[in-house]
């Protein structure tokens, strides 16, 4: 049952993975920005303050939904001075552990984002630009980032607990000894 229920979880990751690719437009899209930016600086002497503004928010996003990426993908930091000596079921335990912390932490970050943001709201602090976008919303999309994290994670905590990935090992095992 849960192998079925994390298989299927896994599928709607894969789906979401799909659209969270496409980040690497954000960076691109940020690196126009502050090529524009320069641009009409120095060569116009006509700056925009609310480039930057938006520069800081595309790059925020981007970082953040690529780390939750990476946590997909397996590419994110792991302790793997002592990952790469476990096999089979001790894996599969560190990775049950590493992934449910992973989860406990994104959901820490959460309600950390969502306070702090609050406090920040409640105080009125704002960007000193045209856009005057309040300072929280930077907090807010870290905390969607953590979410996404928190996500993945959870995903892979199923998979691990299902012992999906986990075939090859047992399969090697039973044909060297």
């Amino acid at each position: 049952m849960v192998k079925k229920w994390a298989l299927a979880y896994s599928r709607w990751l894969e789906e979401l993975d799909r659209w969270i690719d496409y980040t690497y437009l954000l960076m691109l899209l940020a690196a126009f920005y502050m090529t524009w930016e320069v641009v009409m600086r120095y060569y116009f002497s006509s700056p925009h303050e609310w480039f930057d503004e938006l520069m800081i928010h595309t790059c925020v996003l981007a970082i953040f939904f690529g780390c939750a990426n990476a946590t997909w993908l397996g590419k994110h930091v792991t302790l793997e001075l002592v990952y790469v000596h476990l096999k089979g079921k001790w894996r599969q335990a560190a990775d049950i552990i590493h992934f449910t912390a992973v989860v406990v932490l994104a959901v820490m970050m959460i309600i950390f984002s969502i306070k702090w943001g609050m406090f920040v709201d409640s105080q009125g602090a704002k960007y000193q630009t045209v856009i005057g976008t309040p300072w929280s919303l930077l907090t807010y999309m870290m905390g969607l980032g953590f979410a996404l994290n928190g996500i993945y994670g959870f995903g892979l905590m199923l998979r691990a607990c299902a012992g999906i990935g986990y075939e090859e090992a047992a399969k090697e095992k039973t044909a060297t000894g």
